[in-house]
């Protein structure tokens, strides 16, 4: 199987406040090609825009650029790397179990991100995926974007 790869990134000024400016990177490579991407997070995400929502938006915005330039993304694997836990646990459904571990339910106080971590899964649900947490350190090319 072939294997593709995303680097993803977000940050926030302003963290949770009215005022608060979202910001993502990514860098999307496979068949010897790179793309990069960034942007901005808005109101469309939920009221709340922190830290969070913008790695969420991230991962969201370079999952559908490799879906739009990949002629057959089901023929890869496609391996996601992050700096943040909470969005690499809870996207491979680690993180967000009750207590008993019989219940799947991620963000249940947090409907915000619960919202976007769904928009991210329907995305990935008919592709091969692992996800990989990585030091900040090693995620600088997708974190450089977030700046930009």
């Amino acid at each position: 199987m072939k294997v593709a790869e995303i680097e993803f990134d977000g940050g926030c000024t302003g963290n949770g406040s009215p005022h608060a400016t979202g910001t993502f990177g990514y860098i999307l490579r496979f068949e010897g090609k790179e793309f990069a991407g960034m942007g901005r997070v808005g109101s469309a995400y939920g009221r709340i825009i922190t830290n969070n929502v913008a790695e969420y938006a991230g991962l969201l915005n370079a999952v559908r650029r490799f879906k739009k330039e990949c002629a057959s993304p089901k023929d890869y694997e496609l391996m996601i790397y992050g700096d943040s836990r909470l969005v690499v646990e809870t996207v491979a459904k680690r993180w967000g179990w009750s207590k008993s571990r019989v219940l799947w339910n991620p963000h249940k106080k947090q409907p915000h991100l619960r919202e976007i971590l769904f928009q991210v899964l329907k995305e990935l649900e008919d592709l091969n995926y692992q996800t990989a947490w990585i030091r900040r350190e090693k995620n600088r090319r997708a974190d450089a974007l977030t700046r930009m």
